[in-house]
Order: structure tokens, then sequence, then C-alpha cells
């Protein structure tokens, strides 16, 4: 087969996996998307998706590498630092769930500044600023958690601290794409969320 028949047979692959809902088809096209960096590593967190522990973070950790890659000699494109920072939240996400806080706050802190980033480039796209208070908000989460077990009391405060900008910062995005579109309550909520996490904060 030639390079594009293998892409082309790959891409049909993820289609039908989307359609019959078969992670098996995402497994299965990504050896073939191999010439294909981006689409390979979509394919990889697709098939992450699918599985569980440390095979979950193993494909995680092949689409991180996959995107690095490619972004070394594509930094203009924003589709891969936005994916990218959608599989370091990924494995944040994943390290919390296993109770490696450190390695979770590593993890979201990256999606943080990836999507900090992408949102300066653009401050008018909607999408990224409410990926950046979802982010910002991750993150002062996790930090709060570290201050709780932390018995430094200085790396304790200084944790609390961080988290306590983390979480301004995620409100004030949200309150102003509230502001922006009334039609989606979520943003409001949010925005409310955040304010009553940061109340509680500052009460402690």
């Amino acid at each position: 087969q030639t390079t594009q028949a293998r892409i082309v047979r790959g891409r049909l692959l993820v289609e039908r996996g989307h359609i019959q809902r078969d992670a098996a088809h995402f497994t299965a096209a990504f050896p073939l998307l191999a010439d294909s960096p981006r689409e390979a590593a979509a394919a990889a967190v697709l098939v992450g998706d699918g599985l569980a522990g440390e095979e979950r973070l193993n494909w995680y950790e092949e689409a991180r590498t996959l995107l690095t890659h490619w972004l070394a000699d594509n930094d203009a494109d924003a589709w891969a630092h936005d994916e990218l920072a959608r599989v370091h939240s990924r494995l944040g996400d994943e390290h919390r769930r296993a109770g490696e806080m450190e390695a979770s706050h590593e993890q979201h802190s990256v999606c943080l500044r990836l999507i900090e980033s992408l949102a300066g480039s653009d401050p008018t796209n909607r999408t990224w600023q409410r990926n950046l208070a979802v982010a910002a908000e991750k993150v002062g989460g996790i930090e709060l958690q570290l201050a709780a077990a932390e018995r430094d009391p200085d790396r304790a405060g200084k944790y609390r601290q961080q988290a306590a900008a983390r979480l301004e910062r995620s409100s004030e995005i949200s309150a102003r794409l509230a502001a922006w579109d009334r039609s989606r309550p979520q943003w409001t909520r949010e925005a409310a969320s955040t304010l009553a996490d940061l109340g509680a904060l500052r009460i402690t």
C-alpha cells in the first residue's frame, strides 16, 4: 500500500470507530496513520479513552510524544497545541485519580501554559477562553489539595496563594464569558461555583 492509501484506510477506520463506538477500530487505525502524526496522535487519544490505568496512560503518552515532535517543526499549528493541552489534561486527570497529586499538578500546569498561549494569541476565541478558565480552575483545585496535604506551613501557604490566584482568574474569565453570551447559563454557573470556592479559601 502507498502511504496515502494507508492514511485513507486509517481515516476510514477512525470514522467507523466513531459510528460504531468501537475502540478496536481506533487501535487498528493507529499504525496506518504513522505517516500523519497529527492524526496518529488523535487516534492514540481515542484508544486511550477506551482503556484504563497504565494502558490508558501509555496511549496518552504516545499521543504526547507524537504531538511534541510534530510541533517542534510546526509551531504555528494551533490545533496541535490545543490537542497537546488536552492530552496533558487527560494525563493530569489520570494521575489525580491515582492519588499522584504532584504528577497531576505538573501535567495540568503544562496544559494551562499551552492554553494560556493559545488564548493570548486570540482573546476573541471563546472556546480557548473557556478552556483557560477550566484549566486554571483545575490547577487551583489541585493546589488546594496539595496545600491540605502539605506539612510545611510555608509550602502550604504558597500553594494556597497560587490556588487563590488561579481561582480568581478562572472566575473572572467565566464571568466575562457569561456577559458575552447570556444564552449559555452554564458559564454563569461556572463563574459562581469558582467564586464560592474562592470565598471558602479566603475564609480558611
